[in-house]
């Protein structure tokens, strides 16, 4: 009895062996239409041989192509004039990609196509190791340039000995396969291609598994082609999407778009990490595309060329904990960063300590970071820039739309090295609001290399209809310790609003600098300073390091109406020498010239000021008014003071009417005035 029960359990083991390996090897199944040949002497390794040969390309075709954890497909080739492997797949089942792909022969950099419309998921264990570029499509086929379509539905495709031309289109819905195009899921998967290839996903929205997002997804998974290019897109609907010769996707302008979602850790990298050729390119092109969780998007360059850079299309462009960045450490320019996000919804949002950046830490400049959305919102610690810590320059930070808001957000082109600043221009048609801790500075900096030479700060220019800066928020074109020259800044607008204890729009010169500040230029029809709001372009020293530089000036043009009102905050505009809070310091710089030109200016409390005085060694500035009417009242003043260090500048207003009234109501002495004081043996102005 006992061995008649071990006899049916060898049996029923060696049965569910077979059943085991019969399911294995389903997985790899040629269909017989192109002559490919599937064979396999290990339950997860296949080989693909046989096909069909037409000029540059060898095709295969299966009935379903899928690869098992830990398990093998390879493609072999020893035909050295092949130089694209194009499979298909013709049944119903998704590709499910958890082991290897890989080449042998003696022929090896071909690149290798893989096309099926039900799907393809790349799972944890999914691995490339090819000799070319890798093109996976969830499409209906695969355009020829002239000569036909390798289809997925071989009743409606070209003989495949006719298509001896490199592919030139991948097509979704247009030759007898109607069905809503599937998804690309990267689940965990290392995908690398060899340096300077290409590694392209393009797929659709719809999920070829109840478990699948139903977008073109990178979860947790590297996509990897050092010097090349990595491009993902995702198809909504029938439509064409054209293959260049270096692996781009063309997107026509009227096919809709799916969705893109970067998530878990992922990363695309098309650095130069090794010291190669340079950096390479990266592109995303979808309807939203979101980038989740720390993932980063980086084209570094440390090679001889330059680095390629990073586009994203989308109509919403979501970055949450993100990071997308390229850097240059070499003699070679960086790669710009380029964010269109200017259809459909048109919204991009950063937000969680998000990051867009091009950055320079070499000799080579640094590449410009442009971005286009109708809504641009960067809130809670998220920011843009470009930034200089070496020789090279900073590039530049370009942002156009409809409304801004940064809240608790940054734009910057600083520089920290010996190369120059980055310029920032923001051209927002309706309205910008700087919120929080925001910022939009182009600065000068020593802080990270102490001891001089470094560049000058860059400039901000910005235009838009209105300006509202509240809270502790600002924009800055400053030079702080032992750097260049402070940059200028423009901003022309229908209004500006600046209220908070630390809102303001400043150029300084701080900490020591030797250099010259800055110049902030001001083309508006109102402009407000409420409660702390300031314009200010001083000289300063808080720790007595020597300031030498001289104050630039503030030039406000075109304007109806001037605003200062200061009850309990210090509200106004300041280019002066010194602190009165820190006293003489020994600042020899001079202070920067105010000219004013408006129909009506109100100056009212005890806390509003023009100032252009001195509290130390340096020269006063001079405040130049030209209104039709001015109105100083309750306690406020326009100054050009001195302590008697250095000569105080120079008060001129040129006005139709000057009405210079009141006192403040809580310190009846402290009267509004037109004030040029000293305080010591050198004059007044």
């Amino acid at each position: 009895m006992q061995s008649i029960q071990r006899l049916w359990i060898c049996f029923t083991l060696a049965t569910v062996a077979l059943l085991r390996s019969s399911v294995v090897l389903a997985q790899v199944v040629s269909d017989g239409t192109t002559g490919t040949v599937v064979t396999s002497s290990d339950p997860a390794e296949f080989s693909i041989t046989g096909g069909t040969t037409s000029g540059i390309n060898l095709f295969h075709s299966f009935d379903q192509l899928s690869v098992p954890s830990a398990g093998r497909v390879t493609f072999v080739n020893n035909n050295s004039s092949i130089q694209n492997v194009l499979g298909r797949v013709t049944g119903a089942a998704p590709s499910n990609i958890d082991g290897l792909i890989t080449t042998a022969g003696t022929s090896l950099g071909f690149n290798l196509f893989l096309l099926n419309p039900n799907g393809i998921v790349f799972g944890p264990g999914g691995e490339l190791d090819i000799g070319g570029s890798f093109v996976a499509s969830t499409g209906s086929g695969i355009e020829f340039d002239g000569q036909g379509v390798f289809g997925a539905n071989p009743a409606t495709s070209t003989n495949p000995n006719l298509l001896t031309v490199a592919p030139s289109a991948l097509l979704f819905n247009q030759i007898g396969v109607v069905q809503p195009p599937n998804s690309i899921e990267v689940l965990g998967s290392l995908l690398s291609v060899p340096t300077g290839a290409s590694l392209v996903l393009l797929g659709g929205n719809s999920s070829p598994t109840a478990a699948e997002t139903g977008a073109v997804v990178v979860d947790g998974g590297f996509l990897d082609a050092q010097s090349g290019h990595v491009e993902i897109g995702a198809v909504g609907g029938a439509g064409r999407v054209a293959l260049s010769d270096d692996f781009e996707l063309v997107f026509p302008s009227d096919l809709a778009r799916a969705n893109i979602n970067l998530q878990g850790f992922a990363r695309i990298d098309v650095g130069d990490r090794f010291g190669g050729v340079g950096g390479g390119t990266a592109q995303l092109q979808g309807r939203t595309v979101t980038i989740t969780d720390a993932d980063l998007v980086a084209a570094n360059t440390t090679g001889v060329q330059g680095g390629g850079g990073v586009t994203i299309r989308a109509e919403q462009l979501i970055l949450d904990n993100a990071t997308v960045l390229s850097i240059t450490d070499s003699a070679a320019a960086g790669g710009n960063v380029l964010l269109e996000v200017n259809q459909g919804i048109g919204q991009l949002i950063l937000r969680n300590g998000s990051v867009v950046s091009a950055e320079t830490e070499g000799p080579g400049a640094g590449g410009d970071v442009i971005l286009g959305a109708r809504n641009i919102q960067i809130l809670s610690g998220s920011g843009i820039g470009t930034e200089a810590r070496d020789e090279g320059d900073a590039g530049t930070a370009s942002l156009s739309g409809q409304t801004l808001r940064l809240e608790d957000g940054f734009i910057l082109g600083n520089t920290f090295g010996q190369g120059n600043g980055g310029q920032i221009s923001v051209n927002i048609t309706d309205q910008i609001d700087l919120i929080g801790f925001s910022e939009i500075s182009a600065n000068a900096d020593d802080f990270f290399t102490p001891g001089g030479g470094i560049g000058a700060a860059g400039g901000v220019v910005v235009t838009t209809g209105q300006l509202n800066i509240r809270d502790d928020s600002q924009i800055g074109a400053s030079t702080f310790g032992d750097a260049g020259a402070g940059g200028n800044i423009s901003v022309q607008a229908d209004g500006v609003t600046i209220a908070g204890p630390g809102a303001r729009i400043a150029s300084l010169v701080d900490f020591g600098s030797p250099s010259q500040g800055g110049n902030i230029d001001l083309d508006l029809r109102v402009l407000r300073l409420e409660e702390g709001g300031k314009i200010e372009t001083s000289t300063l020293d808080p720790l007595s390091l020597g300031t030498t530089g001289s104050a630039g000036n503030i030039l406000i043009r075109n304007a109806q109406l001037v605003e200062i009102t200061g009850e309990t905050n210090t509200t106004g505009l300041f280019a002066q020498v010194g602190d009165p809070v820190t006293g003489p310091v020994g600042i020899t710089g001079t202070g920067g010239l105010i000219s004013l030109n408006t129909n009506q200016l109100r100056v009212s409390g005890a806390r509003a000021t023009i100032s252009s005085s001195t509290e130390d060694a340096g020269a006063g500035g001079s405040v130049a008014i030209t209104a039709r009417q001015v109105q100083v009242q309750n306690g406020a003043q326009i100054q050009s003071a001195t302590r008697g260090l250095a000569p105080g500048g120079q008060i001129i207003v040129r006005a139709d009417t000057v009405d210079v009234q009141g006192t403040e109501a809580s310190a009846p002495f402290a009267s509004s005035a037109l004030v040029t004081t000293t305080l010591g043996d050198e004059p007044a102005g």
